[in-house]
């Protein structure tokens, strides 16, 4: 393990007042300051509902160093994220730092599904999904999120669908005999003040004889060339299916001009006679700017430090920080197809006595830790107020239904010292 690593049980751990580096370890009633180790424990706690719940279940592992811990578990009494208002960006295998074994993915992928009340995990794989259920489903998520929305913020998201114009088989002597193409054209139509968060070509794959894998892929042209854009893989096509891919960065680049829109080549390999049908792209795009309409009760808390922290940081004190969680880096996230990106949030910073008290008892707490530091732990910067996510999934007893649920307490609004 080395000098630096020592395993005991742990009671409580308190972050230092002085180094955000150092923390102070309660056990058996009595306080042991460990200067700058890494320190392993078992940290029992109730159910996990959040993500730093669900860090705090797992920090009895001793794959887990501290600072992980008192990062989400304690609001970020150790600044292990870089400087302020830096995203983070959650890494497939968690949080990219610490490398999870295949069960402890498991149980955190089942703790969050059992969050969104759902009876197992999805199969995208197995997903079959009409273009029809398709839009009713994201009609529906868009609806939610905009009745879900902050006040004074103007921005929304809107999904456009396009037919292809043309639609012909691409006829090359250089072609496999096991593979297809088709040419698709769609006339892309967006208001310019929109911006394109996700683009998805929909169509019909139709495997002709079995095959083990099919390989579809998209290609953009440009006058007498054409470029890859994306591929996707399927298996066990006995078939025919709905099938998606990926074309956001091609779109945006129609969109903004880049290149002209000549349409698109796509084609599928694998199996003789296979075959592409009912193309539609769909665009998710945002429009509007948010804005914040000040109120004058939001002018008399800034006037008093008190529990609002969605202000940008400027300085070392409690506050929220951007925390950007991209469920595509997520290993076993796949169910979940909206939203693809959203910010979490964290809390981090120092609590000094008096400052941003959440409540009554941590400014009790904080006067009394300045009077005898050893009798009671200083206030941690921590979530005061979080709010649900909206969230669009594959539903898990129908695989050509969608489904859209709240995630409860999925982002931190506002930190405080408790």
């Amino acid at each position: 393990m080395g000098e630096d690593s020592i395993i005991l049980p742990i009671d409580r751990v308190i972050c230092e007042e002085d180094d955000r580096t150092r923390f102070r370890v309660e056990r058996a009633g009595k306080f042991v300051k460990f200067g700058k180790r890494k320190i392993n424990g078992n940290w029992p706690i109730g159910k996990p509902r959040t993500i730093q719940q669900l860090v705090r279940a797992f920090i009895g592992n001793r794959r887990f160093v501290i600072f992980i811990g008192c990062a989400l578990l304690l609001g970020g009494c150790y600044l292990g994220f870089g400087g302020q208002g830096k995203s983070v960006r959650m890494q497939g295998d968690f949080f990219g730092e610490v490398q999870l074994r295949e069960d402890e993915i498991e149980t955190i992928r089942r703790s969050i599904v059992e969050g969104l009340g759902m009876q197992r995990i999805p199969d995208p794989s197995k997903a079959n999904v009409s273009q029809t259920e398709y839009e009713r489903a994201h009609v529906e998520y868009l609806r939610r999120l905009q009745m879900s929305r902050a006040p004074g913020d103007r921005r929304r998201r809107r999904l456009h669908t396009f037919h292809a114009t043309e639609e012909m088989d691409v006829s090359r002597a250089r072609r496999d005999v096991s593979s297809s193409e088709i040419n698709l054209y769609f006339p892309l139509d967006l208001p310019e003040d929109e911006e394109v968060d996700h683009a998805t070509l929909r169509l019909v794959l139709e495997p002709g004889t079995v095959s083990d894998e099919l390989e579809v892929s998209v290609y953009r042209i440009e006058d007498e060339s054409r470029h890859w854009v994306s591929s996707a893989r399927f298996t066990e096509v006995t078939g025919a299916r709905w099938i998606e891919l990926d074309v956001t960065e091609l779109v945006v680049l129609w969109h903004e001009g880049a290149i002209d829109n000549l349409g698109m080549d796509v084609g599928v390999k694998g199996s003789p006679g296979a075959a592409l049908a009912s193309p539609y792209l769909n665009v998710l795009s945002t429009t509007g700017q948010s804005r914040r309409r000040r109120s004058a009760t939001d002018h008399l808390m800034s006037l008093h430090k008190g529990r609002r922290t969605d202000r940008p940081c400027d300085t070392n004190k409690c506050c929220r920080h951007e925390m950007t969680v991209i469920f595509k880096d997520l290993r076993g996230f796949d169910f979940i197809i909206q939203p693809k990106t959203f910010d979490a949030g964290y809390c981090k910073g120092r609590c000094p006595p008096r400052f941003n008290p959440a409540h009554h008892h941590a400014l009790l707490q904080s006067l009394i830790w300045k009077e005898n530091k050893r009798k009671v732990p200083r206030p941690c910067c921590a979530p005061s107020k979080l709010s649900e996510l909206e969230i669009l999934y594959f539903d898990e007893s129908d695989s050509t239904k969608l489904k859209v649920a709240s995630w409860k307490n999925m982002k931190v609004l506002e930190c405080a010292c408790s």
